[in-house]
């Protein structure tokens, strides 16, 4: 029997190492040099495993093959949405990230920079509250360096005109 992935009863896993991972509590792990006992435990808990393990039989798998009868999937599946297919592409983009994503994402961002500035006792003077409408910029402009990728990142800010991405320049 392999002892690299045993589990006991108790919800710890011991990997054949000196090195035993509770997952009962949150206590992490802890090694054999640490305690006495616990090498103890961890040699108790593989020899109950052997024991549950032995007390099933060999009778317990089989080559017997039988059909297995499955239920009809009844829910509903596939692209729930009412779109149309002519509908713009930014419509169906809406469908993965919605606005009150973006929404939650400037809130977050904003409560953040307010803790560090109050963490740290110095606010960063340049600093602005940021909103939904520029996190959409954001996330935009970074699909659009996905799409039409340079080199160097700073290719991106060029004035020459055979790098820089023309639908930046435009607006």
């Amino acid at each position: 029997m392999d002892e690299s992935a045993d589990s006991d009863s108790d919800g710890s896993l011991s990997d054949g190492s000196d090195i035993n991972v509770n997952i009962s509590d949150n206590e992490g792990f802890s090694s054999d040099t640490d305690s006495e006992s616990d090498s103890q435990e961890t040699q108790s808990s593989l020899c109950t495993l052997d024991s549950q393990l032995s007390d099933i039989g060999d009778d317990f798998w089989s080559s017997d093959l039988h059909d297995v009868e499955i239920a009809e999937f009844g829910e509903v599946h596939g692209p729930c949405h009412t779109l149309d297919p002519k509908d713009h592409v930014y419509r169906y983009f809406q469908l993965m990230l919605p606005s009150a994503i973006f929404r939650k994402i400037a809130e977050e961002t904003n409560k953040y920079a307010a803790q560090t500035a109050e963490s740290t006792g110095q606010p960063d003077p340049d600093w602005v509250p940021t909103d939904e409408t520029e996190v959409r910029a954001y996330f935009g402009l970074w699909i659009l360096m996905g799409i039409n990728q340079l080199p160097d990142i700073h290719m991106y800010w060029s004035d020459n005109k055979y790098i820089v991405y023309v639908i930046l320049l435009s607006e």
